[in-house]
């Protein structure tokens, strides 16, 4: 038998995006609320992370903007949104 779990996250779960560079291996984390734009940009090597207008920035960008508004819902929605995050294989020794 194997067990799998599985982790739901609600927006206001979510506080940060972190980007780590593929040049020099230094980690840059964008809180949620402090901005509203990626970098494009290394802030430590200044290597470039996205082409000037890729859909790579775009995309990346319109995630950072949707939780932060899924963050600031109104109390009254009629329904919860969560995200599923998978876990790990659960598996008993003997069976």
């Amino acid at each position: 038998m194997v067990w799998e779990e599985r982790f739901y996250a609600e927006p206001k779960d979510i506080f940060s995006i972190r980007l780590t560079c593929r040049k020099c291996q230094a980690s840059s984390t964008i809180p949620l609320g402090d901005r509203e734009y990626i970098p494009e940009t290394c802030s430590y090597c200044h290597e470039g992370w996205f082409t000037k207008g890729s859909t790579d920035h775009k995309y990346l960008t319109w995630l950072l903007q949707s939780l932060i508004g899924l963050r600031r819902r109104d109390t009254d929605a009629l329904c919860n949104i969560h995200f599923e995050l998978p876990g790990h294989l659960n598996m008993p020794n003997g069976t």
